[in-house]
């Protein structure tokens, strides 16, 4: 019996184009890693949840604990730099090497784009089994209607 060989999964990317609506941050490029797993997404997106539910006090420090996390597996590079030249990720005293609220911007979008199907699957499979589409029933409801 022949050995299957294995998949190997794609390293996927995009780049988080920020335009106008932005205001002083358009143009600015942030290239993500979309290929993470499915527990880097879920733990992401609690850690902004917390962050969107936070008092205002203390919703910047979750902020760049979330910022941190992104920076540490999701984020690749990005275009920002100042007078003094490129920006890093994070900064020299931990904090996202950007202000805040475009930190904020950059974690919303990260999650929109990894949560995004990538587009439909192409006609053929590569084990050669077809699947087909089931018929569609008329479902009738379970509970006596009262």
């Amino acid at each position: 019996m022949a050995e299957k060989a294995g998949f190997r999964v794609p390293d996927r990317t995009a780049t988080l184009a920020f335009n106008e609506d932005f205001g002083d941050y358009a143009g600015a490029e942030v290239r993500v890693r979309l290929s993470v797993s499915t527990d880097t997404v879920f733990e992401i997106m609690q850690m902004k949840a917390r962050s969107d539910a936070a008092e205002e006090d203390h919703k910047g420090a979750v902020v760049v604990e979330t910022f941190k996390r992104l920076a540490s597996e999701v984020l690749v590079d990005w275009n920002l730099e100042n007078e003094h030249g490129a920006l890093p990720l994070i900064g020299p005293h931990g904090g996202p090497g950007c202000e805040l609220w475009f930190s904020q911007q950059i974690i919303q979008e990260w999650i929109k784009a990894v949560t995004t199907l990538p587009g439909p699957l192409s006609g053929s499979s590569a084990n050669g089994v077809k699947l087909e589409k089931a018929p569609s029933q008329q479902m009738e409801p379970s509970l006596p209607n009262q």
